[in-house]
């Protein structure tokens, strides 16, 4: 009797042992004995313990940052013309570093994010990460890098940003015509989604620059300053498409509630957002869940403690989702 009374303690707490919390903003893969099985959405899940253990992966954006990678340019001349001086000149071999950045999300569709699995190293485990993508992606920067000249890189690092960009997406793009199912390039064969590689730096040696004049100085400052830019612009860009998906989630769970609790729900967010609420409805978990993961904040928060969270400007967009959510116009297209 007390050896089966002992089995069954060991069976609930083995069962016990195989649940994990799966958080707002991530997806699970349930891997069994090595082979990934399934796909599961946020949540408490269960897989058997010491057989089975869930990967997270982030459904934000996943930000690389490669070492500095040497790019030897090519001897050449510029005529007077494009120099701007009174006569050709011609520039040596330089070894310019450049540093780049790799951003990525990882795949939707959950047969593909299996595939990743298969393909990659665990999401949490960035140095291996970095290393698989690190020579594909500095490939690119080498060969463009290396059909300029020193000078045209230091006067138009944004175009030599875009060169890379376009390399890239090139060869994306003709990957993913061809027949066969795997191709040998990583991108497409694991298939994350809105690849976006980003110049952040180029270091170029002091004994070159001093060799510009003081216009060409002022110009690849200015061209340094407008790389930056468009580093960050590519950031908010990818950001501002997981926002309009965690809007349109908000949106969608609303819509499996009863309508009176929809807007007793919205109204009392509304009010609380202006920070005039008198009267608390019970706001359902699954919408709370959805605005927190929207704001970057833990699911599982109160109304009030997401409230006190938010900046003034998020409370800002607060307001405009509700209207927009209250809004059943909007909501039946």
């Amino acid at each position: 009797m007390d050896s089966i009374l002992l089995w069954v303690v060991v069976l609930i707490v083995w069962g016990l042992l195989g649940l994990q919390i799966i958080r707002e903003n991530e997806r699970g893969v349930n891997v069994i004995l090595g082979d990934p099985q399934s796909v599961v959405s946020s949540g408490l899940r269960w897989t058997p313990f010491l057989f089975g253990k869930f990967l997270r992966y982030p459904t934000g954006i996943v930000e690389l940052n490669f070492q500095k990678a040497g790019i030897i340019t090519r001897k050449g001349k510029l005529p007077a013309e494009k120099d701007g001086s009174h006569e050709d000149r011609l520039f040596g071999t330089a070894n310019i570093g450049v540093e780049v950045s790799f951003r990525f999300r990882w795949p939707h569709d959950d047969r593909h994010l299996i595939e990743c699995v298969r393909l990659l190293p665990e999401p949490h485990d960035i140095p291996k990460l970095t290393s698989v993508f690190e020579e594909v992606i500095l490939d690119h920067v080498r060969n463009v890098g290396g059909k300029k000249i020193w000078v045209e890189l230091a006067r138009d690092r944004k175009g030599f940003a875009q060169g890379v960009r376009e390399s890239f997406m090139d060869t994306i793009a003709t990957a993913n015509n061809a027949d066969a199912k795997n191709n040998g390039n990583i991108i497409t064969d694991s298939h994350i989604e809105d690849p976006v590689i980003a110049i952040a730096h180029l270091d170029i040696p002091q004994a070159l620059l001093d060799s510009l004049t003081a216009e060409e100085i002022a110009q690849q400052e200015k061209s340094a300053s407008v790389i930056r830019a468009e580093a960050t612009k590519q950031t908010l860009v990818l950001e501002g498409q997981g926002k309009a998906e965690a809007r349109k989630t908000f949106i969608d769970a609303i819509g499996s509630h009863p309508r009176g609790m929809q807007v007793q729900s919205l109204l009392t967010l509304e009010a609380m957002a202006q920070g005039n609420a008198t009267t608390i409805f019970p706001i359902p978990t699954d919408l709370m869940n959805q605005l927190s993961n929207m704001f970057g904040k833990p699911a599982g928060l109160e109304p009030q403690q997401l409230l006190h969270m938010l900046t003034p400007k998020q409370k800002q967009e607060l307001l405009q989702l509700l209207t927009e959510a209250m809004n059943p116009r909007r909501r039946s297209l």
